[in-house]
């Protein structure tokens, strides 16, 4: 079978050259295909005792475009910039994973995007268990490689550096782990280099004490590193009457000056300050000295070289609203403009500045507020001469930018900085940069798209019905916001419908779930209702044919909740959709129940609004599922209320007729242990059916299963384990194949998210208890798997995977188990 192989995925094949020459284009091109398939895994097929397993294999060919993953954990959070003599080298916190990696792209001076979709500079893997925070990174050139600066959270908030070399590789994924004074957290870092090997590190750390001694809750560090290591113990700057926060560094080619915003003075508002260093670790001044102490609020400086004096900038609220302003420093700590002199101090407020110098320019960026909205502008500055004082429009792309960064190189500036498109989605940010030149004219209108990928494909779906599967699947491809696509897979691997079709799903579509008829499909998702907290549930069918027969969404209810779970069944000529939510006119986040709506093959919706299939009254049922069983549909949901002290948590059932009866309007009790059981999921064999749950009676979560017949008898009232492994198993799905029960789950045994499987037979037994791998790629991982079957021994497993290579996102994939 072609399917086993590469072959079958030579089609997905495209000339790499010809995708990236399309890439380095300045304006957002038409989406291309990428070369999905040239990822693929091995022909080889993976033996195990639940059969074998075929190689993975995509459901649709990716496109290229500008994402919008910047993450934004922490705020303000931006890209960061820096010149290695011939390119520079963008870095942002990135949250197309689960955990925010850091990633970044080289940019050659004349603005060719090296890296189009960019690179995993640090990122969270098994052996460090290290999380990366959401927020700026930081950024310098040393002389022979990059250092990057990263914030670690949870556990490891402390400081971690990564060196990447010039042709973009990262040494250190997990980071180098950085000294601290206290034992506390360390935030907001930066680094300057002397370009000889020598860089300085500086951040400020927060004690985690209760009661610390006098001026030790919180302390200006620096750290320094030779050549990419770490070189000593860490040090304080400043004395200990200061009271640090927001520092930056640069070096003036004999030491460093450390500026920082400061509250010793008193009165709550903020000076300036500052301290040299040597490359050897001394701190020249060390209580520090004034940089400006005017009235109001001086914060948030940057510091740069100019060749002849250190400049630095702050923003400036002596006026009222926040200006640009900045003062010259020497050498020897020389203040030469004690009282500042103003850079911007145009109408409403300027925040974020950075600064850049090179061949005897200087050019400060900052976000401006004076059109109402954020905007990346800046000015060139000689001495305390301002050549802007107006300032420039950097760009003028996208509907609002912020928290700009910038580097000089080869003769010109590199300004990068977030970007939002949409007003609706302020925290949907993606990455710019534009090119100015020392005349101060930009040189890259519209401006250069730097975070750029493969949109997203998660949280698939499946089932089988006219000889085909269907796929469908929450899909990012779209600049307005996540929708949901399908595609018709055969049971030979062949992918019908390359592009997939888009069903008629509002931006923010998610957790779909689909059902066949034997011939059609009706896939059933969520999206985002008007009002605060509302979600809508909507529906359209497939044909088995490939076309879409509801041009407009079919209408079926609407939840309160928080990303409620859906499931839909087919038996006895309709459909069974149910979800969680609460009565209508209930307000938002209100207590869930179960409520249903039967859906004709016609698409008559036969129950608008839905019906309540769960109790009315204290407590909580959430995460529905549901199948067809002995002429009557079976739904089975989590069940949660307090009997002071007790938490209850157990697993309900209840029958529901053709006529939308419910049999069973308390429900009945399908399981009840003395842990957790969350995520039930269910399949028919025709006669009976096998629920599958999560359960956390132990320490870790395990599965669980019981038998549920047509009557509603529970053969399996304490339930039977399906898989105890170490390590958590999480999110089930399960389908009958003809003969048996197949279970498949999220694993994370080997401390990262694998899919792995078991069957169980008709009888409870289960042929595999300790779990047969299903897809377990190194490093990447799988999640949301779904399984399902042709009913006559044929069953496919479709998941999210994070795809590395040229793709890096998570791609929904499919294998076949036999």
């Amino acid at each position: 079978m072609g399917m086993w192989g590469g072959r079958r995925l030579a089609r997905w094949l495209c000339g790499l050259g010809a995708v990236w020459g399309a890439l380095l284009l300045a304006c957002e091109p038409v989406p291309e295909e990428a070369a999905e398939g040239a990822l693929a895994e091995t022909g080889a097929t993976l033996s195990s005792g639940a059969g074998a397993v075929s190689a993975g294999f995509p459901v649709n060919p990716a496109v290229l475009r500008t994402l919008e993953t910047l993450a934004q954990e922490r705020l303000p959070a931006g890209p960061a910039v820096a010149f290695d003599g011939e390119q520079y080298l963008v870095v942002w916190s990135d949250a197309r994973r689960e955990v925010p990696n850091l990633f970044g792209a080289r940019v050659r001076k004349d603005g060719t995007l090296l890296d189009p979709l960019g690179f995993i500079i640090a990122e969270l893997l098994p052996e460090s268990r290290v999380l990366i925070q959401g927020g700026s990174p930081a950024v310098a050139f040393d002389g022979t490689r990059f250092i990057v600066l990263w914030q670690g959270r949870e556990d490891s908030r402390e400081l971690f550096a990564t060196r990447v070399t010039r042709d973009g590789r990262s040494l250190d994924p997990a980071g180098i782990p950085l000294p601290p004074i206290l034992s506390g957290v360390g935030v907001t870092p930066d680094i300057a280099c002397d370009g000889r090997g020598t860089c300085l590190v500086v951040r400020k750390e927060f004690s985690e004490e209760d009661e610390p001694p006098p001026g030790e809750d919180e302390v200006l560090g620096g750290v320094l590193l030779r050549d990419g290591a770490v070189v000593g113990d860490a040090f304080r700057i400043g004395g200990r009457d200061s009271l640090p926060r927001n520092q930056a560094v640069a070096w003036s080619g004999r030491e460093f000056l450390v500026v920082w915003q400061d509250q010793r003075s008193g009165g709550g508002e903020d000076d300036i300050f500052g301290a040299r260093v040597t490359r050897e670790g001394s701190v020249v001044d060390p209580d520090g000295f004034p940089i400006s102490t005017a009235p109001g609020a001086q914060t948030a400086p940057d510091v740069a070289w100019t060749g002849s004096r250190f400049l630095v900038v702050w923003e400036d609220s002596r006026a009222g609203e926040r200006d640009i302003f900045g003062a010259r420093v020497t050498r020897e700590g020389t203040v030469v403009d004690p009282d500042g002199f103003p850079i911007s101090t145009a109408p409403t407020e300027q925040t974020q500045v950075r600064i850049a110098s090179g061949g005897g320019t200087t050019l400060v960026v900052w976000t401006d507020l004076r059109t109402g909205r954020p905007r990346i502008r800046g000015a060139r500055v000689e001495g305390d001469d301002v050549l802007d004082p107006s300032g420039f429009a950097v760009s003028t792309a996208f509907f609002a930018q912020d928290t700009p960064a910038v580097a000089f190189g080869g003769g010109r500036f590199l300004v990068t900085f977030a970007a939002a498109q949409d007003a609706a989605r302020p925290g949907a940010k993606t990455v710019l940069a534009v090119r100015v030149d020392d005349d101060g004219d930009t040189l890259d209108s519209p401006a250069l798209r730097v975070l750029r990928g493969t949109p997203a494909q998660r949280l698939p779906a499946a089932a089988f019905g006219g000889g085909n599967y269907l796929v469908a699947w929450q899909d990012f491809r779209d600049d307005e916001g996540p929708h949901i696509r399908v595609t018709r897979v055969r049971p030979d691997g062949t992918v019908l419908d390359k592009n997939g079709l888009r069903l008629p799903s509002a931006p923010g579509a998610a957790g779909p779930v689909v059902a066949s008829d034997g011939r059609d499909f009706l896939v059933v998702w969520r999206e985002p209702g008007e009002a605060e907290g509302e979600t809508l549930i909507r529906a359209a069918r497939v044909g088995g044919s490939g076309t879409l027969r509801d041009a407009t969404a079919l209408e079926l209810g609407t939840s309160t909740g928080l990303e409620p779970r859906l499931a839909v069944a087919f038996g006895g000529g309709r459909y069974l959709a149910v979800w969680p939510g609460s009565e209508p006119g209930s307000p938002p986040f209100s207590p869930q129940h179960i409520r249903g709506a039967r859906v004709a093959r016609d698409g008559t919706v036969l129950d608008p609004g839905g019906f309540l299939l769960s109790p009315f009254g204290p407590g909580e049922q959430t995460t529905p599922a549901v199948a067809f069983v002995g002429g009557r549909f079976l739904v089975v949901y989590r069940d949660s209320f307090t009997t002071f002290p007790f938490f209850i948590n157990r697993i309900l059932g209840t029958r529901v007729t053709l006529e939308g009866i419910v049999v069973d309007p308390e429900g009945f009790l399908v399981v009840e242990r003395s842990g957790f059981e969350f995520s039930p999921a269910i399949a028919s064999s025709g006669t009976q059916a096998l629920v599958v749950w999560t359960d956390s009676t132990s320490v870790e979560v395990d599965l669980f299963g019981s038998r549920v017949t047509a009557d509603a008898t529970v053969l399996d009232p304490d339930g039977f384990p399906i898989s105890t492994a170490p390590g958590n198993q999480l999110l089930p799905t399960v389908t009958f194949d003809g003969l048996r029960y197949r279970v498949a789950w999220e694993d994370d045994h080997e401390r990262r998210q694998d899919i792995f499987g078991a069957r169980v037979l008709t009888d409870g037994t289960v042929l595999d208890p300790e779990g047969e791998p299903i897809a377990t790629e190194p490093l990447d991982e799988e999640l949301t798997p779904a399984l399902a079957s042709d009913g006559r021994g044929g069953v496919a497993v479709f998941y999210s995977r994070f795809t590395r290579g040229p793709l890096l996102n998570f791609r929904v994939r499919g294998r076949f188990l036999e």
